[in-house]
């Protein structure tokens, strides 16, 4: 999923009925709108076996375009 963004990771991994969780990585507190973020790492990683709840975790980064687009985080 890395180098993704979270909306098409997302929908990938719901496709294939896995649970997802993303965590910021850079900072910021949640991902609200999963297009505005890029998977930047996972747990567990590609070819890895999934634990019994089927979870996958996703390190996410805001995208600079987003960033750059909206200041009301105040972090620009």
């Amino acid at each position: 999923m890395v180098g993704l963004l979270l909306s098409t990771a997302r929908r990938d991994l719901d496709d294939l009925g896995l649970g997802v969780e993303a965590h910021p990585v850079d900072g910021h507190l949640i991902a609200l709108v999963d297009a505005n973020w890029r998977v930047v790492g996972q747990a567990p990683g590609a070819g890895e076996a999934l634990t019994v709840e089927g979870t996958v975790v996703l390190g996410v980064e805001k995208t600079a375009e987003a960033e750059s687009s909206w200041c009301g985080d105040g972090d620009c």
